[in-house]
């Protein structure tokens, strides 16, 4: 890094130094002299600077010398900003220069420009230097950073995979077979850095074939940080796509086992670093529970890692053959069929890829980086180059990527390099990246019609080109997002960036290294006296802290940060943060922080601040100083109650997501005038607060064209209210937004008229509107007209009765872009258009593929809607769902008909209190649903036999408080059905008709009273998983199959009183892993051979008065992790055997109300990490934490509750 990071300031030194802001500040002829030759210094050093990168690599000399020139660099650069703020502080404040502070200013920076000076002088005179001068003549690669930048593509699309269809099969058969002992099964991946590990993953999880195969899926990229807790939280992020802050490690576990527990999942676990088996049996045991075929899969370098995790054979994966390696690369490298234009060159890159040792990344990165190169000498010096002596073994670090960064231009090796700062493994948020880069002077303007944000997106596009970054994640507009870097990738950035960058991550105990300039710390157990005394001696540019540790007394020592990040858990803001002069970007998380001190004002060069904090009240009053502010980052979510005055003198804002009017102090609407390049999004909240709408009309949004997305807010108003009202109209019409707008969202608007500039399809790129609470509203803008319109949500709409007003003059297929819409508590809305009856057959939504319709009593009818794959109806009346499955077109003589809904997967009926039949005819056309679910429909009494003929793709079937219901008839036409679920159906008698069921491995049955047996065709579902029969009075008998069922992983009867016996003559399969047989009363005898069990991991047990006494089988079951045990009156202890279960984990002991006392042995469960124990008479006294008799026993056991109180 050092070469680039010395160019990069050199060239904005030269460039600072010739700016006008500096002769504004009035210095002596002699003293612009003395600048004026410093320029000429710095301008002489980068001329030679960009022919010193390649010889560094093997010349000592050279890099001790660009060494040096990088630390005079940084000092150059640092008076250069002391000058530049002077000037902004002359010109913020008239007189705040006195003569004597003019004076002793000029004469420090006197001294310092001479020591600069004399720094470069000596650099200058080294023989380093020379060596490097005489080459400039005859060097044929020059860099000019002023010439115009390569378009490159918004985002990299991932290259054709070449050469891995036999590895890809080969693993597919290894995840879909059943048969592996252990489950779940883990299957490493292993192989050298950079071959694809991670790729053939990727193409593994969005197999058609995996995806149909596994019913949960998880994608958790590890890296080198291998703690239980933060995977555990990846692991339910990656099922629920929600965040699990501050839960404890067994709330942790409790939510990832609801999520696991009997379902075939599929975890990836990508780049593996973690060697120590310890831990990832901590984290195997997380992840029991399962079903049947449950898969891990694992990508790592390390052969060690593999055997300790491996269940089955680890997976070698080779490097490319020559001629794959050949494909990739000329993928990238030339055009379609353009190889054959060029021979020669197209012979020399076949010998350039016989150099990359069958390394997929290494040919893609030189392939990006030829792209470039249309001459024969620049291919063949790629070719020859000294870097591909470069041992990988020794440096770790891939040659042909160590050539490609050598070959990218100056303005991209600092940025590049700076990406180190970041942990293997993190995905970058490109905003993030860009401001950072910016903040550190990275990013150049060649012009003064482009923005920095705009250049450093060109930065992030070319890096993203030549394979530095990788796995792009785009926004709903296509818009790049975040990206990963590969770990051979960050290999050559943490080289190239040396001491520059440095983490302080996980077990990291080591000094911080002297020539630190980027920290990243994320260990919360940092001791301060580590950083205390890495402060005294510091030039720190930028420093991001992860963790709690409050360093607000050392951060004035930090005089040159230019990024500070921090995450606070107290209230109060280090005020100190204000004496950083030089700082650009400031970001601060807190759920504590309610108001941002004055102090913050003093930071004239602030250009971003980041404030992540949801209980922030107040903004600093005297904000309109920060005059340089380019982004305020605010959440949302925050406590805002107004904006200060004088926001409008922040011409140069360009990020402004959150806008508050006060009412009675702060800034108004007009403020907003003077923004005129605020980008991205806007929320303005509290639009009740304004009283005058003339603020409103000199707010200009319709003038800011790089606005994407735009919401505002009023606080639902009274109905009396009409003064407001009217306000709300003229508010609403003076905020019309540019033609650019892509979103819109209008909440709790308060007039029933709507202004005119909504009334036309005046927004051609609009692609999604939402309207909530403007309860009054009657009629709705022609969103039909609206070209771009992809989704429509609509909700508390309590005046509107139509959707479109009227098909009159407009296309019969409007709204053609529509994919979703979303209408809920629109208690008055009839149809989706005013039209005539025998009209609405012929309109059509032709795209739309979701639909959620709730709470919409009156609505009857829709548009036909071809593509519609997920519907949702609830709250509705009968006709709307037998108008949504209709038959579009009928011929009885061929006995042909065309469905409405023939492309539906999807289908969730609840709480329609009138449906009591379906339409058969239109249910047969259901020939694609995968899922049905229906809820809450009291008058339904049976599905329609006929109904169920054409559902032969259905999978999941779910009926839930369907208090009518006696009869399933027709369920032998579900041959595809794997799931079916039936909750607190109280008139259900009987479930027969189920003999074809052959695909059914999940069976739940739950408060059916009424239920005498459970249906002996069950016997033809060999797939069966999973069987829970729970709250069933009137059950009497079990069928006698259910010992048949050889992949049987979970068995639960429970709160069935009639109950007497398990079959006679059953079997438990070896598969089993979880039983409980709990609350039956009338059962008499235990069911024979449960000590033969031996993948059981989960047992509940519980004694009734039929059957007084433990199970004697249970004592053989020594390899339990759970158990509960309950209803064992009499009991004045707990069996002795219970010893011998060393694995356990977990312990419930329910409803023993003799129990006198725990045994001494308690102390024995070596792994118990939970115990429960409630209504167990006055044990739970015996148990009280540090009081109780028995409390020594209990002591070491992370996690106990007694009777549903957590103690420890």
């Amino acid at each position: 890094m050092a070469e680039g990071v010395a160019f990069g300031i050199a060239e904005k030194i030269i460039t600072d130094l010739g700016s006008l802001a500096l002769e504004e500040i009035g210095f002596t002829v002699g003293f612009k002299k003395e600048l004026k030759k410093l320029e000429n210094t710095a301008i002489t050093i980068k001329a030679v600077l960009s022919h010193a990168e390649e010889l560094q690599l093997n010349n000592l000399q050279v890099r001790t010398w660009l060494t040096r020139v990088k630390d005079a660099s940084y000092e150059a650069d640092d008076i250069i900003t002391d000058f530049a703020t002077h000037a902004l502080k002359k010109k913020l404040v008239s007189n705040f220069f006195s003569l004597s502070n003019s004076i002793l200013f000029r004469y420090k920076m006197a001294q310092r420009i001479k020591e600069v000076r004399g720094n470069f002088n000596d650099i200058i005179a080294d023989k380093s230097f020379h060596l490097l001068d005489n080459r400039v003549e005859n060097y044929t690669r020059v860099y000019d950073d002023n010439v115009e930048r390569e378009h490159t593509h918004s985002y990299v699309v991932e290259s054709k995979i070449f050469g891995r269809d036999v590895d890809k099969e080969n693993v597919v058969e290894l995840l879909l077979d059943l048969n592996p002992q252990d489950n779940p099964s883990v299957i490493p991946i292993q192989g050298m850095g950079g071959l694809g590990k991670t790729t053939l993953a990727q193409l593994l999880y969005n197999d058609s074939r995996i995806k149909v195969a596994f019913k949960q899926k998880m994608w958790v990229c590890v890296s080198q940080d291998f703690g239980v807790k933060r995977i555990t939280e990846k692991i339910i992020k990656s099922i629920t796509k929600k965040e699990c802050p501050n839960l404890e490690m067994d709330q942790l576990q409790a939510c990832l086992r609801e999520q696991l527990e009997g379902k075939r999942y599929l975890l990836v676990l990508d780049d593996v670093w973690n060697e120590n088996a310890e831990k990832w049996e901590k984290l195997k045991d997380l992840l029991i529970g399962g079903a049947r075929g449950s898969k891990i899969m694992v990508t790592t370098r390390s052969e060690k890692v593999a055997s300790i995790m491996r269940t089955v054979s680890t997976y070698h994966l080779s490097g490319l053959t020559d001629d794959d390696c050949w494909k990739l690369f000329k993928h990238r490298a030339f055009e379609t069929g353009q190889e054959q234009e060029h021979q020669k060159l197209a012979e020399i890159g076949k010998d350039i890829v016989r150099k990359c040792g069958g390394v997929p990344l290494a040919a893609k990165a030189l392939g990006s980086l030829m792209h470039s190169k249309t001459e024969e000498h620049e291919w063949v010096r790629v070719k020859e180059n000294d870097v591909w002596g470069l041992s990988q073994e020794i440096t770790g670090i891939l040659p042909a990527l160590m050539l490609s960064y050598n070959h990218l231009p100056f303005y991209l090796r600092q940025c590049f390099a700076y990406c180190s700062i970041y942990p293997k493994g993190y995905r970058i948020g490109k905003e993030d990246l860009i401001l950072s880069w910016i903040a550190q002077g990275f990013v150049h303007s060649s012009g003064r019609s482009q923005f920095l944000e705009d250049i450093g997106c060109e930065y992030v596009k070319e890096l993203m080109w030549g394979s530095f970054f990788q796995e792009p994640q785009v926004d709903c507009f296509g818009n790049l997002v975040s990206f990963t870097v590969h770990d051979l990738v960050h290999n050559v950035a943490q080289f190239v960036a040396g001491t520059e960058c440095f983490i302080v991550e996980g077990e990291t105990k080591n000094d911080i290294p002297e020539g630190v300039r980027h920290l990243s710390i994320t260990e919360d157990n940092l001791s301060i006296g580590l950083l205390s005394s890495f402060s005294e001696k510091s030039n720190l540019r930028s420093l991001y802290l992860n963790t709690k540790v409050f360093i607000g007394g050392i951060l004035p020592r930090f005089r040159c940060l230019r990024a500070l990040s921090l995450q606070l858990e107290s209230c109060n803001v280090p005020t100190s943060i204000g004496k950083l002069k030089h700082l650009r970007y400031l970001e601060i998380c807190s759920e504590s922080i309610v108001v941002i001190p004055n102090s913050f004002c003093k930071l004239q060069s602030l250009e971003t601040l980041r404030l992540y904090c949801s209980k922030l009240r107040e903004l600093p009053r005297d904000i309109r100083k920060m005059t340089k502010l380019r982004h305020i980052d605010l959440d949302e979510s925050s406590s805002l109650t107004h904006m200060p005055s004088g926001l409008g003198h922040l011409t140069s804002l360009r990020t402004l997501p959150l806008f508050v009017p006060g009412k009675k102090i702060g800034c108004k609407l007009n403020e907003l005038h003077a923004l005129i390049h605020i980008a991205g999004r806007l929320t303005i909240q509290n639009l009740e607060n304004v009283n005058n709408f003339r603020d409103s009309a000199k707010a200009n949004l319709k003038g800011k064209e790089n606005l994407q997305i735009l919401k505002l807010f009023w606080n639902e108003m009274g109905d009396q209210e009409v003064d407001r009202e009217e306000i709300a109209f003229h508010v609403l019409g003076n905020l019309e937004p540019s033609q650019n707008i892509k979103r819109l969202k209008i909440n709790g608007y308060g007039n029933q008229r709507l202004p005119r500039w909504m009334m036309q399809p005046l927004l051609p790129n609009l692609m999604k509107v939402t309207l909530s609470g403007c309860r009054k509203c009657q009629h709705l803008p022609p969103f039909g007209q609206l070209p771009s319109l992809k989704v429509l949500k609509l909700e508390k709409m309590d005046a509107l009765q139509f959707i479109e007003g009227s098909l009159v003059g407009r296309s019969r297929e409007c709204f053609s872009s529509l994919e979703r819409v979303f209408l809920r508590s629109i208690p008055n809305l009839e149809n989706w258009i005013q039209i005539k009856e025998e009209e609405k057959s012929l309109l059509s939504l032709p795209r739309l593929a979701q639909l959620v319709v709730w709470d919409c009593p009156k609505l009857t009818s829709m548009p036909l809607l071809p593509s519609l794959e997920e519907l949702n109806v609830g709250k509705c009346r009968e006709r709307l769902i037998h108008s949504l499955l209709k038959v579009i077109t009928w011929d009885s003589t061929i006995s042909l008909c065309s469905y409405s809904l023939a492309n539906l997967k999807h289908l969730k009926i609840g709480e329609c209190d009138d449906l009591v039949c379906w339409p058969e005819v239109g249910l047969q056309g259901l020939t694609s649903l995968e899922s049905l679910m229906i809820a809450f429909c009291p008058r339904m009494t049976n599905l329609p036999e006929e109904g169920l003929r054409g559902m032969t793709s259905l999978q999941r079937l779910t009926i839930l408080d369907c208090e009518s219901l006696n009869s399933l008839s027709g369920m032998r036409y579900l041959t595809a059905l794997q799931d079916l679920s039936l909750v607190r159906c109280k008139e259900v008698h009987i479930l027969d008709d189920m003999d074809d069921l052959a695909s059914l491995d999940t069976l739940h049955i739950e408060t059916i009273p009424k239920l005498v047996s459970l249906p002996e065709g069950l016997r033809n579902a060999t797939s069966m998983q999973t069987i829970a029969v729970v709250d069933c009075e009137d059950l009497m008998v079990l069928p006698d199959c259910l010992g048949n069922f050889t992949s049987l992983q979970q068995l639960q009867v429970s709160r069935c009183p009639k109950l007497e016996a398990f079959p006679n003559e059953m079997s438990y399969p070896t598969t089993l892993q979880h039983l409980v047989i709990s609350c039956c009363e009338g059962l008499k005898i235990w069911p024979n051979g449960l000590g033969n069990l031996k993948s059981l991991q989960g047992l509940g047990i519980s004694c009734s008065s039929s059957l007084p006494s433990l199970p004697e089988e249970m004592q053989h079951l020594s390899t339990l992790r759970t158990l509960s045990l309950g209803g064992c009156k009499g009991f004045t202890t707990l069996p002795d055997w219970l010893i011998n279960f060393t694995s356990l984990q977990q312990l419930e002991i329910y409803d023993f109300p003799d129990l006198k006392c725990l045994p001494e042995w308690m102390q024995s469960f070596p792994a118990l990490q939970e115990l429960y124990i409630f209504q167990c008479g006055h044990l739970t006294s015996r148990c009280r934490k540090e009081k109780g008799e028995d409390w020594p026993k209990i002591a070491g056991v992370p996690k106990i509750e007694l009777d549903q109180n957590r103690i420890q």
